[in-house]
């Protein structure tokens, strides 16, 4: 998803162009802001629940995984995996989602 992105922000600013001076990283800076604000939408709508989904099944499998040996794993309610299991089912904290 993101190589299309990389390219241009190369092609832009890592390629010798007059775009890509050192002097003004504030160019690449507001070039990488607009472009995220322009796929917040679809990072929320399709890239997300994707995502989440994926995530989901993985802590499924660990726990399927964890049963059998359960005293060499972590249990479900320590507080790390507690506060990642919470992540993935309320989303993320405000101060997060407050920078996009």
């Amino acid at each position: 998803l993101s190589s299309p992105l990389v390219r241009r922000f190369e092609f832009h600013f890592c390629g010798g162009r007059a775009t890509g001076r050192a002097d003004k990283p504030e160019w690449a800076i507001k070039w990488a802001v607009q472009t995220l604000e322009g796929h917040v939408s679809f990072l929320r709508e399709k890239a997300e629940p994707v995502v989440r989904r994926v995530l989901r099944r993985s802590l499924k499998l660990c726990d399927i995984a964890s049963k059998p040996a359960s005293h060499d794993f972590p249990s479900s309610s320590s507080p790390p995996l507690i506060h990642f299991n919470s992540l993935i089912t309320e989303g993320l904290p405000p101060s997060l989602t407050s920078c996009v």
